[in-house]
């Protein structure tokens, strides 16, 4: 039987559809996903652009800071 880690940190708020990749022992990277919202007659999803990082080690969330490039 597995255990439920408690995770901490900044988490995402919940969706499907996303994209994950480990990029290295301990941490991963999650990109993007999709927020559903559906009732009797339509459903209508959110495509999300946000990027997340995880760290196994420590079982916390933290958003990835992409800056712009300096020219």
């Amino acid at each position: 039987e597995m255990d439920k880690a408690k995770q901490g940190g900044d988490r995402p708020t919940p969706r499907s559809s996303t994209a994950m990749a480990a990029i290295n022992e301990h941490r991963l990277v999650a990109f993007g996903g999709t927020q559903d919202e559906d009732d009797d007659d339509d459903m209508e999803s959110e495509f999300l652009d946000e990027m997340n990082f995880y760290d196994t080690k420590t079982n916390r969330w933290f958003p990835a800071v992409v800056k712009t490039p300096f020219f």
